[in-house]
């Protein structure tokens, strides 16, 4: 039972972090954001510890309780993933649109720079 309340309070802190996560998506944090994903990623190795651990004990211990709290944070983190996902898209969207209007006014930039027209120019009258 123990392991069981070890790993919701894992589950807990995915689930706060998860929020943060979120947050940082919208204020288009991308350093904190990749801070989070790396303390996300430590719970995941942790949980993933517990539950080599929790091979050999009998799991019929385990509370009802417990599982139905690990199943609610579970079910919470998954519908935020859902809405980070999207979140995620539509930053990647923004970036594209971002690098095409860069790119274009670089190309139209460079087409005027370089301008032919600017050059002088001679009339060569063949009859003279």
């Amino acid at each position: 039972m123990e392991i069981q309340a070890k790993k919701n309070s894992l589950l807990k802190e995915f689930l706060r972090l998860t929020v943060l996560q979120k947050q940082a998506l919208m204020e288009k944090d991308m350093e904190r954001l990749s801070e989070l994903l790396d303390a996300k990623q430590a719970i995941i190795e942790q949980v993933d510890l517990l539950d080599r651990q929790n091979t050999g004990t009998d799991s019929a211990v385990v509370s009802t309780g417990m599982e139905l709290a690990a199943k609610q944070y579970l079910q919470q983190i998954r519908a935020l993933d859902v809405e980070i996902n999207d979140l995620m898209k539509q930053n990647l969207n923004d970036t594209l649109k971002s690098i095409n209007v860069l790119q274009a006014a670089r190309r139209t930039e460079t087409a005027y720079r370089n301008n032919p027209g600017a050059a002088n120019s001679y009339f060569v009258n063949k009859q003279r």
